[in-house]
């Protein structure tokens, strides 16, 4: 039994009185501790489908199809069961308030935890991701953080009630290629000790194949490609994956570590 199901999902948006079709027709299933990778170009509608998966479209979306959660008798609650990391963690978390009470707000939200001991969790959570001393980074204020710093308590806010799935939603396009590598790998890391399933948004396939077992391809919200990542990879069927295939062919995915469960 799949974690998640989606099927035959459309969205679209009312714009100068004509609907404008922002997804069409997908289909996806995730199972338990699986990683895919959900790839495609600005505006291909990757980020829409994780949005919609998250109950984060805005009310002016018009959705047909279905997403349902066999898992779940009354379906995920975002932040408990679900966590999000957006692109930019800047504008993810809020400047006025410490990177220790953002943390801790999660646990104290979900988990019903009081202030003292969601702060401690907010402390074990810094150390998990690899911030140096977690103590004195609670204190801390978002605009005190380096770009990959705040990605990092991003994931730790996305983490801190135990999700059974974790979405990143272009995580890593704004960090350099560095701190890219370095965030793929506390990712990887992340999942797979928990056993979380991973949707890994994104539009390099290079990334993209150091994570995940399964790879779907989208263009101009259509599904064009979908399959194991080896294969999609060494085979790719749609001229459109070709040349994604093409564009990242330099690059460190040919040598990467074994993709996750």
């Amino acid at each position: 039994m799949p974690l998640l199901s989606v099927s035959g999902l459309q969205v679209a948006y009312r714009r100068d009185d004509r609907d404008v079709t922002a997804l069409s027709g997908i289909d996806l299933d995730i199972e338990g501790g699986e990683c895919v990778a959900v790839i495609g170009e600005s505006g291909s509608g990757k980020s829409t489908l994780a949005r919609a998966i998250a109950g984060l479209l805005p009310p002016d979306a018009h959705i047909r199809g279905r997403i349902s959660w066999p898992l779940f008798r009354e379906g995920p609650v975002l932040g408990r069961d679900i966590g999000f990391v957006f692109q930019d963690p800047a504008a993810s978390l809020d400047p006025v308030l410490t990177v220790g009470e953002q943390v801790a707000e999660v646990a104290r939200a979900h988990l019903g935890m009081r202030w003292r001991e969601a702060f401690a969790h907010a402390a074990q959570l810094l150390a998990r991701v690899s911030l140096p001393d977690p103590a004195s980074l609670l204190k801390a204020y978002p605009h005190q953080l380096s770009g990959g710093q705040k990605q990092r308590v991003a994931i730790a806010a996305a983490i801190a009630a135990g999700p059974r799935l974790l979405i990143t939603d272009e995580a890593t396009s704004a960090l350099d290629t560095v701190i890219q590598a370095g965030i793929v790998s506390l990712i990887r890391e992340i999942v797979t000790a928990e056993g979380m399933s991973l949707l890994f948004v994104t539009h390099d396939i290079a990334l993209a194949a150091q994570l995940a077992r399964r790879i779907l391809v989208l263009r101009n919200g259509h599904l064009v490609e979908a399959g194991p990542t080896e294969a999609v990879i060494a085979a790719p069927s749609a001229p459109y994956t070709r040349l994604l295939v093409e564009t990242y062919a330099d690059t460190s995915w040919r040598t990467a570590p074994e993709a996750s469960p």
